[in-house]
């Protein structure tokens, strides 16, 4: 990947938008084995709806869909050259200590999308587990 390209996410950060819902048109996908990486010469499209294709989005893109859909704020913070990922919790921003500090903008960045991807899991989990069964 050369400097000026936006990185994609990787493989498992790929399938657990997958598992949440991400359904945004994609240049680039994984197979479902992890196996290879793809870039196809064609148009945008939403390659999860396919069982053997994981969309693979760019971590901009999926930041921007977690804001757009999930609605949930979050940015990356500069601190005397330590990075820090930072989400809103309850209307307050909340530092978590797995998003920070970072010698790079790309690590805080990872590890505050993984602590995203966990945390609208765990909450689509709970939603479900409460969610009353059909007769």
């Amino acid at each position: 990947m050369e400097n000026n390209q936006l990185p994609n996410v990787n493989f498992y950060h790929a399938k657990t938008l997958k598992v949440l819902g991400f359904d945004w048109p994609t240049k680039w996908y994984y197979c479902k084995d992890g196996g290879r990486f793809y870039e196809p010469n064609c148009n945008l499209l939403n390659w999860n709806i396919d069982t053997y294709s994981v969309s693979a989005p760019t971590v901009a893109l999926a930041f921007k869909w977690i804001r757009d859909v999930i609605k949930i704020p979050h940015c990356i913070t500069n601190n005397n050259g330590k990075f820090y990922g930072w989400h809103e919790v309850d209307e307050y921003k909340v530092l978590h200590p797995e998003c920070g500090p970072f010698s790079t903008y790309e690590e805080a960045e990872s590890a505050l999308l993984n602590t995203l991807l966990m945390k609208i899991k765990k909450q689509q989990e709970a939603n479900h587990a409460n969610t009353p069964k059909q007769p």
